[in-house]
């Protein structure tokens, strides 16, 4: 299974469509959403709005702004999931993942933040704010609710809680409505007061951040998170940790989706049914193409030069791969042709191809991410703040722990 990572998936546009084939016999893993379990802090949240508007404080509407966001994100999510849904037995399994967005993780995330040689509007350009802004959420009206209930919490008087609210809670009638908001209103009147929005959403998106170092391999849901993973400097890092071989199917899988997301992206209810119809009957022609793109990948190991690069892979492809594509896409004449000439005339998408084929023999952004992933497993959040001061150039190595994920 390939980890869809670390976003969770709550529009269409930041998935292609070719990753559902690409992958589809080890099917992708998507993460729910962060907030997904808030109800389990047995709370009604919404109760919250009528407090804060009651008390009316100056930071109230940078707080209405994030509960817009939050709301928007919210139904752009369902939809989506609503939307993916008939592919969910044969191509992908969601994964509610455990981690910590509690009061220790919002002091490691703001490590992190300091520990980057990026400025906060270089990083805030980086992440998601929708996802970040359900991650603030759950922090809030889930980590916060618990702490003020229950005070700090052991995983397993956690899990005890968990079960418990789980099979007390059948419905939205069964929450507290009349919670004393006090404690969290406090708390808020800190991070708002003293936070821009773009601040606390940068914060709360690095919660997930140091799950990457237990994750071998990812579909990464942002590649700019190389860059800011690359931002982090670390020092003591050996060449050794990065030895293993450029792995081929970082090259496939980037082959495979420029020529089929013309077809297929952006997903729409007609593309799911299309991917849906591909799985289960065209598992053969799949496989071919996948297979040559395979083939493809092996021939450009070797080449660095980024000029000769582009027009080697035109040639490979029109010579090696065009006869399996239309067998899967099964297109008349036509709109193949046409098809053709959006994917050979993009001279942008063949160069983002090559750039990253380069940067994984060359080194660059994915190698630094590659160090600052084992510095976070290795020396925790906070030795960071020291290495940003003494930064040490990292040699150059291969690494390819990280798979790239487009738009």
């Amino acid at each position: 299974m390939k980890l869809f990572f670390p976003d969770c998936l709550w529009n269409p546009g930041q998935i292609s469509g070719a990753i559902f084939l690409f992958f589809y016999k080890e099917k992708i893993g998507l993460t729910l959403h962060p907030s997904v379990s808030s109800y389990l802090s047995g709370v009604d949240a919404s109760t919250f709005l009528p407090f804060l508007e009651e008390k009316a404080p100056i930071w109230k509407k940078s707080f209405l702004d994030f509960s817009e966001m939050w709301h928007m994100f919210r139904s752009s999510l369902f939809k989506t999931h609503n939307l993916i849904e008939p592919l969910h037995s044969d191509s992908f399994i969601t994964i509610m993942l455990s981690y910590g967005r509690g009061t220790n993780a919002w002091n490691d995330a703001n490590d992190l933040l300091e520990s980057s040689t990026f400025s906060l509007n270089e990083i805030t350009s980086l992440i998601d704010p929708f996802h970040a802004c359900d991650e603030l959420y759950s922090h809030l009206f889930f980590e916060k609710i618990l702490e003020t209930r229950y005070g700090e919490l052991t995983n397993t008087k956690l899990t005890e809680i968990g079960k418990k609210q789980a099979q007390s809670i059948k419905s939205s009638d069964d929450l507290i409505k009349d919670f004393d908001w006090t404690p969290i209103f406090e708390y808020c009147c800190d991070l708002f007061s003293n936070n821009t929005l773009s601040e606390l959403l940068v914060r709360s998106y690095l919660f997930r951040v140091p799950f990457l170092n237990d994750i071998p391999t990812v579909l990464l849901s942002n590649q700019n998170l190389i860059k800011l993973l690359g931002s982090m400097p670390v020092s003591g890092i050996k060449d050794d940790h990065f030895n293993s071989a450029l792995e081929t199917d970082v090259i496939a899988w980037e082959f495979f989706r420029q020529l089929i997301s013309p077809v297929l992206d952006p997903l729409d209810t007609s593309k799911i049914e299309l991917l849906g119809e591909m799985i289960s009957e065209r598992q053969e022609e799949i496989e071919r193409l996948k297979n040559k793109c395979y083939e493809l990948s092996e021939n450009l190991s070797a080449e660095k030069n980024i000029e000769k690069l582009i027009p080697r892979v035109n040639d490979m492809v029109k010579a090696r791969v065009l006869n399996d594509l239309d067998e899967l896409l099964k297109m008349d004449a036509k709109a193949f042709s046409r098809l053709l000439t959006q994917i050979f005339s993009d001279e942008k998408a063949w160069m983002a191809i090559s750039t990253f084929i380069l940067s994984l023999l060359k080194g660059g952004e994915v190698v630094t991410a590659g160090a600052a992933i084992y510095s976070l497993s290795n020396v925790g959040a906070k030795a960071f703040k020291e290495a940003a001061i003494r930064r040490e150039k990292l040699a150059n190595s291969p690494y390819t722990l990280i798979y790239r994920m487009n738009k």
